[in-house]
């Protein structure tokens, strides 16, 4: 089955399960909280009832899909996502997208765990993304795309400047985000490397899904919560934990939630 089919069987199924959405959010590591935070909760499936979901896989990461009322619009929000790193394909990471797309979203919110490249940018603050740099080595829009959708898209402008206004009273910064394969930290060395090519932050997600929704012409904001300093900023130590980047998201997730909801309801 080709991405379109895929996504349209999950659609399908979730149009039977939960109402239409406006929007999507993603949640990244340690941020499972963020849809009671949001609005109100109308209900919530397991994704493993829904045909042909992928199961998020790492450590942090929910298993739900939960449509939450914000302020006179429907969002999804998805409480894990998937990873490159999880070996499920590039497809598997932009699914959650093109399922939300299949059923009349037009916005996606996407949130993820972060290091700074910056000793000033301090661990929990929220930081809204300008842009992206892909080191992932793979493009979810490869391969011959469904009649209609367009196969060379300019990534230029991915990330929505209408919105990345109305949060930037919500949020530390704005900034680049670098995406890694992962799941290894950075070495000193990658870091330096990502410092030269402009980089502020560096993680492994968000850029597949913000790529994904960037070819179906929806509307994209992103959040970085800053987990840590990258591999060999300032004091930090050369191994990182991932339980402490999970509990210092954690702590930031009501933040996160404010500069999610000013995206859901601008204009």
């Amino acid at each position: 089955m080709t991405w379109l089919q895929n996504s349209q069987t999950s659609a399908q199924w979730l149009l039977q399960n939960l109402p239409a959405p406006d929007a999507l959010v993603v949640c990244g590591s340690g941020a499972s909280g963020l849809p009671h935070m949001l609005g109100e909760v109308i209900k919530e499936v397991q994704v493993s009832n829904i045909p042909l979901w992928p199961t998020p896989q790492a450590a942090g990461h929910g298993s739900t899909l939960t449509a939450v009322f914000v302020e006179g619009t429907v969002c999804w929000v998805a409480t894990g996502r998937v990873h490159l790193y999880d070996g499920l394909g590039i497809d598997a990471c932009a699914h959650a997208v093109r399922t939300a797309h299949q059923a009349g979203a037009s916005r996606v919110v996407l949130t993820n765990a972060a290091g700074s490249l910056h000793e000033a940018w301090p661990v929990g603050s929220v930081v809204a993304l300008s842009d992206h740099i892909n080191m992932l080595g793979q493009n979810p829009l490869c391969g011959t795309p469904p009649a209609g959708v367009e196969r060379f898209v300019a990534a230029d402008a991915t990330y929505d400047q209408e919105f990345l206004e109305a949060c930037l009273s919500f949020v530390h910064a704005s900034g680049v985000y670098a995406a890694m394969l992962g799941p290894s930290y950075e070495t000193r060395a990658e870091i330096r490397m990502l410092d030269a090519l402009g980089a502020d932050l560096v993680g492994m997600s968000t850029v597949p899904e913000a790529l994904a929704a960037r070819q179906l012409q929806m509307r994209v904001a992103a959040f970085s919560v800053v987990s840590n300093l990258a591999t060999g900023v300032g004091p930090s130590k050369t191994e990182h934990d991932h339980q402490d980047v999970l509990r210092r998201v954690q702590q930031a997730t009501t933040t996160l939630a404010r500069a999610v909801k000013a995206v859901l309801t601008a204009k």
